[in-house]
Order: structure tokens, then sequence, then C-alpha cells
């Protein structure tokens, strides 16, 4: 007999996933994740967010069942390369001239037979990782958008009028 994911791993992976796909970093305070390494370049607060994350998926996938865990990632992953094929391909028709330091032959076959394939594959991953992913991509469009509409530096630089563009 075949065990349904309870409502707790599904809340868990969803959760995990926000955290290891580092949705919940803008979350840390403003002045922590502004500071940047002089040498680097690259943020001081990731090596804690960094740490953090290791440690949260650490533990869920030392708990989880293997096969959820696997499927998992197995769905964002084949996700993050529909979003990347789409992007060539919205970034060759809406900037056709931006500098391009790779290359991508064969545009817009290449990341069209991507897209097809990485759905096709994911088509058979089942029920329960589609609604992880659903509802993954609905929290962290939430966060998303939430913290941007309080923190935009575009929307408080912008003058108040009554007309929208």
């Amino acid at each position: 007999m075949k065990r349904k994911p309870s409502l707790l791993v599904i809340f868990l992976s969803v959760f995990i996933d926000l955290i290891g796909f580092g949705i919940v970093l803008p979350l840390l305070p403003v002045l922590v994740a502004a500071a940047v390494n002089a040498h680097r370049r690259g943020p001081l607060a990731l090596g804690l967010g960094l740490a953090l994350s290791f440690t949260v998926v650490g533990l869920f996938a030392a708990f989880a069942p293997i096969a959820v865990v696997g499927a998992m990632t197995s769905i964002g992953t084949l996700f993050a390369f529909v979003l990347v094929c789409a992007g060539i391909l919205i970034m060759r028709r809406t900037h056709p001239n931006a500098p391009r330091p790779f290359k991508t032959p064969l545009v817009p076959l290449v990341p069209i037979l991507g897209i097809l394939t990485n759905l096709f594959l994911m088509s058979g991953l089942g029920w329960s990782n589609w609604a992880r992913l659903v509802v993954w991509l609905a929290i962290g469009l939430i966060i998303y958008f939430s913290y941007g509409r309080k923190h935009s530096h575009v929307q408080s630089a912008a003058p108040r009028s009554g007309v929208r563009a």
C-alpha cells in the first residue's frame, strides 16, 4: 500500500524550498543584508543565510522519505530549466542587441525543445509534486511582491499623480 504524503511533509517541503532557493533571504534585516565584503564584493549575510539553509535542508533530508526529497529536487530543477529556456526566448525578442558572453545555438529551436522536454519529464512526477510546486510558487510570489511593495526604491522615487502608466 502506497503512503500519501502528509500535510506536514508538504508544508515542510514548501518551507525548505523557500529557504533553499533564497526567497526568504530578502527578509533579513536591510542593514545586515546591505553589508558588502570589500574584497569579494558579495553580501556578508550570505554566509549566515547559506548556513541556515544548509542546516534546515539537511535536517529535512535526513528525516523525510528519500522519494519525496528526490521528487521535489527533480520538479524544482526541471522547472528552473523551463524558466531559463523561456528567458532565452524572451530576452532574444525584447533585448536583441544586449551583450551576450555566451550565445545559445539554434535559437529558437534549442529553447523550445528544452521547454518541451522538461515539461514532459515534469509530467511524470505525480500530483503531489505539482501541488508542492504550485504552493511553493504561490508563497514565493506573495513574499516577493509584498516585500517589494514596501521596499521598492523605484516606487518611492516615482511622483505621485492620478495618472497611471
